[in-house]
């Protein structure tokens, strides 16, 4: 069996919801140094720009590269059996409740993927009990195999 244990996913109601996308980039760590938009590709295809120092694109999200057909049709031409998925550099920005919905969908994921993925929970860093609460329900109820921090 081959395993790719580095498939990056993002729910692609980031790329349309414009609460979700508001949402994600008011966690970006501006204090940091890191700025982050929303820009349109292409004719109704968006891409998410993360740049570090403001001016250096550092990091793109685009619309449809996490689309599941797409993963799927990627792992066969690649000869890969089961994917492990989790978040291309920006889990440790976002917030519980972001987390929380982030999980849900990359949940149903992994049952439209018929067995193909698994998933990594993604928690903010903080441990506090809600987060711990929070990994206990992705690895107890939505059965993903660990955490990427």
């Amino acid at each position: 069996m081959i395993i790719d244990a580095n498939i990056y996913w993002l729910p692609n109601e980031i790329f349309v919801s414009e609460e979700m996308t508001n949402h994600f980039l008011r966690v970006v760590p501006r204090e940091y140094g890191v700025y982050a938009y929303q820009r349109e590709k292409n004719k109704n295809e968006r891409e998410f720009v993360i740049e570090k120092p403001e001016g250096s694109e550092n990091l793109n999200y685009f619309q449809g590269d996490y689309d599941l057909s797409v993963q799927l049709e990627n792992m066969d031409q690649a000869g890969v059996d089961t994917g492990v998925m989790k978040l291309p550099g920006c889990q440790e920005w976002l917030d519980l409740d972001l987390c929380i919905q982030f999980n849900n969908q990359m949940a149903e994921t992994v049952k439209k993927s018929k067995g193909r993925f698994r998933a990594l929970a993604v928690v903010p860093p903080s441990g506090d009990a809600d987060t711990l609460r929070e990994l206990k329900r992705c690895i107890k109820e939505l059965h993903m195999i660990g955490h990427f921090l």
